[in-house]
């Protein structure tokens, strides 16, 4: 049993390595676990066995998210020096096809809202992190934009964000993050593409939005912004399709149940 949990085109991987995945796929797993019908759809494509794929999509324990307290959202927005200002906050790795770029360039348009960027460059992609501080400083947001790096309490900064930001310009595979979001509660704006479309119900739990349009983000941003009911409503509607839909039991029930299967034939 192979566990897929990525994208197999070309816009993550280079056509010899999709297609050595794809073959001992074929030749060797007796089923492909996908970690979203997005995920499942693009094996496929690249001539992986349509027999031989399910989707199981991830689950997530909600508890550290609703383990966190006032007292701690509270003291994260201290330490930020945000004060009451609206609080976007992106999650992880900072790697130009994530899209942080898009984040700073929507910030840029919404005087007085704050961007938080959690998480750090890997795989030699320095220089695109240098490009977003030099971005910010361009567009004169250096004050709103706050690089906070790794982090271990993603939890509470997502319950201090009033907006859970994710701005992939390629497809995600799943969207771990988005899910993250929900369980915080949090309305997420997402690219509607990959794995998003099928965690997030567009203008239910979130707002799905075309992948690398900064305009189109920040008018979404204000949207919920100038509504705070809505946003509220919408933060509460994501937490609850969270946790009935992306349950870990749910997942580990699931991935058992295939075990069975392969087992048994």
């Amino acid at each position: 049993i192979w566990h897929l949990r990525d994208i197999l085109n070309a816009d993550h991987f280079s056509r010899m390595n999709v297609k050595a995945a794809v073959t001992l796929a074929n030749r060797c797993a007796s089923r492909v676990l996908a970690n979203s019908e997005a995920t499942a759809a693009a094996f496929i494509a690249a001539g992986g066995s349509p027999e031989r794929v399910r989707a199981v999509p991830y689950g997530i324990d909600a508890g550290p998210f609703l383990a966190v307290t006032d007292t701690e959202t509270a003291a994260a927005r201290a330490a930020l020096g945000v004060g009451d200002a609206p609080l976007l906050g992106l999650f992880g790795r900072l790697a130009e096809w994530k899209g942080q770029h898009i984040a700073i360039d929507a910030a840029a348009a919404l005087p007085g809202v704050h961007l938080l960027l959690v998480g750090g460059a890997m795989f030699g992609e320095d220089a695109y992190a240098q490009s977003l501080q030099d971005r910010a400083r361009e567009l004169g947001v250096t004050d709103r934009v706050h690089f906070a790096g790794y982090r271990d309490d993603v939890p509470i900064l997502m319950r201090t964000s009033d907006i859970i930001l994710h701005t992939s310009v390629a497809a995600e595979p799943f969207g771990r993050v988005i899910l993250e979001g929900m369980l915080a509660g949090r309305p997420v704006i997402a690219t509607g593409a990959g794995g998003a479309r099928e965690i997030v119900e567009d203008d239910v739990t979130g707002i799905l939005v075309p992948p690398g349009d900064p305009s189109a983000l920040a008018e979404a941003v204000h949207q919920l912004l100038m509504a705070p009911d809505r946003r509220r409503a919408m933060g509460s509607a994501a937490r609850t399709r969270a946790m009935t839909h992306f349950t870990p039991e749910a997942m580990l029930r699931s991935i058992e149940q295939h075990v069975i299967e392969v087992v048994r034939r």
